[in-house]
């Protein structure tokens, strides 16, 4: 296990001051009113304005920031391709799950979704070498991606925390035995192509039509509806037909959708100084605490707001992620 990195969202503030003008114009008509912001401020600006509605860690991030916005300080967010121990547990459930069922064994203390992996278990079913052959290419493809992944949050300080994230890439390994390795930006991953490969060479349009499907772009790990793809992708090899056996949608958009609109109407009713309606109004009312002008300005022209953050901070993150060696291919790497 590993101790989590932790990257300075006041640091965050700063930058997207400079690099992102919509934020900086937002933050100039916010001191027009109120003075000039500190440090502190800025970077609680900065937790709402870039916080994610899609993110997995969608609900603790919104307490996170009303917490900032009350006590003048900022907290925690988990952002773009970041994962929380516990995300990071769940997604590599889905890889060990694959591995078993191609018959990889693994350590019963592990820490692993176990509901998960008897699933795929009984979604991939009886063995043949279509599904072998797929099964591979899912698992090529999820460990690239998953060793690009960022095992830190930002903080308001920057160090590292003792949240341990568990270390799975013993088991990022081809039927071989040859360690996979991580996708890098403009190169072909050749782990991901033989496995293609062997797809390809089987020459059923039904397959291809399958493994194009669990290689298309898609939203990355830290996204809530990814497990949902994984789902299908996997329901789809056990089945031998894209999108057949389709399992139970747990996730689904509308349950997304009707937390923004529950959450754009308890900070409302906050505002307005009347009663929550509702588990997360009331938390979200207790946390903030009295309304005033000051902190609603934050709320409604930082986070609720529309385009409020631009594709620079993803920039910027990544630049930082490279710095403090964040990824878990660097974490996890034995020449670390």
């Amino acid at each position: 296990m590993v101790n989590q990195a932790s990257i300075s969202i006041i640091d965050f503030g700063k930058a997207m001051l400079k690099m992102d003008y919509r934020f900086k114009v937002r933050v100039k008509d916010f001191e027009k009113k109120f003075g000039k912001v500190n440090d502190n401020t800025l970077a609680i600006m900065a937790q709402a304005a870039y916080f994610c509605w899609g993110n997995a860690e969608y609900k603790n991030n919104i307490l996170h920031i009303c917490k900032a916005v009350r006590t003048g300080k900022p907290t925690y967010l988990i952002y773009h391709n970041q994962l929380t121990p516990e995300r990071w547990s769940l997604i590599n459930s889905y890889l060990l799950g694959v591995q078993k069922w191609l018959g990889f064994d693994f350590q019963n203390n592990i820490k692993a979704d176990k509901v998960v992996i008897e699933k795929i278990n009984q979604w991939l079913g009886e063995h043949s070498p279509e599904k072998e052959a797929l099964a591979e290419v899912f698992s090529a493809n999820l460990a690239a991606r998953l060793m690009g992944v960022v095992l830190s949050g930002m903080g308001d300080n920057g160090k590292k925390t003792p949240i341990d994230y568990e270390d799975y890439t013993s088991y990022y390994i081809t039927r071989g035995g040859v360690e996979y390795k991580p996708y890098i930006p403009g190169k072909i991953n050749s782990f991901v192509e033989e496995a293609k490969q062997k797809v390809l060479e089987m020459g059923d349009e039904n397959l291809r039509e399958i493994m194009e499907g669990i290689l298309k772009a898609s939203s990355p790990p830290c996204i809530h509806r990814f497990t949902r793809y994984m789902d299908i992708q996997i329901s789809s090899i056990g089945a031998l037909k894209w999108r057949g056996n389709l399992p139970e949608d747990n996730l689904p958009v509308s349950k997304w959708e009707n937390f923004i609109k529950e959450c754009h109407n308890a900070i409302n009713t906050w505002a307005d100084g009347a009663l929550p309606r509702g588990e997360l109004a009331f938390n979200i009312h207790r946390i903030l605490g009295k309304p005033n002008e000051r902190n609603k300005a934050i709320l409604f022209n930082f986070l609720l707001a529309e385009n409020r953050g631009g594709d620079c901070s993803w920039k910027w993150l990544v630049e930082k992620n490279r710095e403090i060696k964040a990824t878990a291919f660097e974490m996890f790497s034995s020449d670390q």
